[in-house]
């Protein structure tokens, strides 16, 4: 499709988004005109102007002038004035899920890796160890990595390493050689209505690898342990369990870094990233460089030079204490929660302070109760107000859902809390040897920096 799309002229409606601005690059990328609309302006509006994007915010017909193609974020909604205008004008129309679809099919190979938890890392993951061994990927994420300022990775036309959003089912629509799934948890439930229509997704996913595809998946999960044995294609499980045809042996931390035992290799891997869940990520990536022709052997030697992504457990310095940690993750459900936490636990010297701001009505409903249990492995607990997202406010949901389900002889609660009144909340309530961790998929990624201001000032 890439041919095609030279000298199109292609508009994004909420190009700010990190999966529609990727499709944006990638279209800038191929000789595409391109311009796009948003709520607002923000890094990735930024990054696309300098690239040669019309950026703008709002939403208004007059942007569809000599428009060719449209791509819209299922975040938009059907009686859009834009949208329905771009329908009565004949201007040809994609979801950004089908799109992506049409751009990967420009591709030899595709890996299409989904999953409720760890997909963008993973994806990341993958595609560094492809290009430290001599492919040259492509890499489409739905994050940005660390010391980067782009969620792609432009290379060659071989080999397309892409992170699939499974939330409004539009990772069904990629056609993928090799298919990659992290994990399944319940979630998405505002799309996908009932557990049993996720899993059946999922497990289509599984299948459409096809005959001459193959399946890679973390047996570790139990709901996707179930998805991998009755699925019957080619596959190859990977995960802690031994049962896995490629597993752990041993693992050592060491502070910040993981030191691990992997069957069929003869030397341990140093990932310098922490958390068991890494490792799981790790995995995944070592058996997507092995379809590739390249060993266990050889892969490892290169995961001590794999960095990470923006928001996945990101550290931060204050420039001013260097006993007070500042980490920021984008977990946003219980189990995400809970895992952070506890990996934040075990490196903890001080107090661990959790700052949580919620994602979703639907989801603070549907988990208030899990994410309450996940927040008491902190010593001290803030708990900010919802972060809406696409959903609008149903009058009833609030965080105080989760703060009352906080027991509070486990630990110190404070909230609902305006995001506004967290630097100054924070800066009278922290001490030299605390880890403060920023938890949540919404703009509270914005809130260390903000801290760290403010204390500069301060002192």
């Amino acid at each position: 499709m890439e041919n095609k799309l030279n000298g199109k002229h292609i508009h994004f409606m909420g190009i700010g988004g990190i999966g529609v601005s990727a499709l944006a690059i990638l279209a800038l990328d191929a000789g595409a005109v391109v311009s796009g609309c948003d709520r607002e302006y923000n890094e990735m509006t930024d990054k696309l102007s300098k690239l040669g994007a019309d950026v703008v915010v709002g939403h208004n017909p007059e942007h569809l002038v000599g428009v060719d193609i449209l791509v819209y974020t299922s975040a938009i909604k059907d009686n859009n004035e834009e949208l329905s205008r771009a329908k009565g004008l004949g201007i040809v129309i994609y979801r950004r899920g089908d799109f992506l679809a049409k751009l990967l099919k420009g591709y030899e190979r595709v890996v299409g890796i989904c999953g409720t938890h760890g997909k963008t890392t993973t994806t990341w993951f993958a595609g560094q160890l492809l290009k430290l061994l001599g492919a040259n990927p492509t890499v489409i994420m739905g994050g940005v990595p660390n010391n980067s300022d782009s969620n792609v990775l432009v290379g060659g036309k071989k080999i397309c390493v892409v992170e699939l959003d499974e939330s409004d089912g539009s990772f069904l629509a990629a056609d993928v050689d090799v298919g990659v799934i992290t994990n399944i948890d319940i979630d998405h439930l505002d799309y996908y209505k009932n557990d049993d229509s996720l899993f059946d997704a999922f497990q289509s996913f599984a299948s459409g690898v096809g005959s001459e595809g193959l399946l890679i998946a973390c047996i570790d999960n139990e709901n996707l342990a179930k998805v991998y044995n009755e699925t019957s294609v080619n596959k190859l499980s990977v995960g802690f369990d031994l049962e896995a045809d490629i597993f752990v042996k041993n693992l050592e931390t060491m502070g910040l870094s993981q030191r691990v035992k992997i069957s069929g290799n003869a030397e341990p891997a140093l990932l310098n990233i922490p958390g068991r869940h890494n490792v799981q990520n790790l995995l995944l990536a070592l058996a997507i460089a092995k379809e590739f022709g390249f060993g266990l052997e050889n892969a490892t030697e290169y995961v001590c030079s794999l960095t990470s992504v923006e928001r996945r457990f990101q550290i931060f310095e204050t420039g001013i204490d260097s006993n007070l940690k500042i980490i920021s993750d984008y977990a946003h459900h219980p189990v995400e929660l809970n895992t952070t936490l506890l990996t934040t636990r075990h490196l903890a010297e001080g107090r661990l302070i959790a700052i949580f701001q919620p994602h979703l009505f639907s989801r603070t409903k549907m988990f208030c109760s899990e994410f309450a249990t996940a927040l008491e492995i902190a010593d001290i607990v803030v708990v900010l107000d919802i972060y809406p997202a696409r959903e609008k406010p149903d009058g009833l949901t609030t965080s105080k859902l989760i703060t009352d389900a906080i027991n509070s002889e486990k630990c110190i609660v404070f909230g609902p809390v305006a995001k506004p009144m967290l630097a100054n909340l924070l800066v009278d309530i922290i001490k030299s040897d605390d880890t403060i961790l920023f938890l949540g998929a919404g703009d509270i990624g914005e809130s260390p920096n903000e801290f760290v201001e403010k204390l500069q000032r301060k002192n």
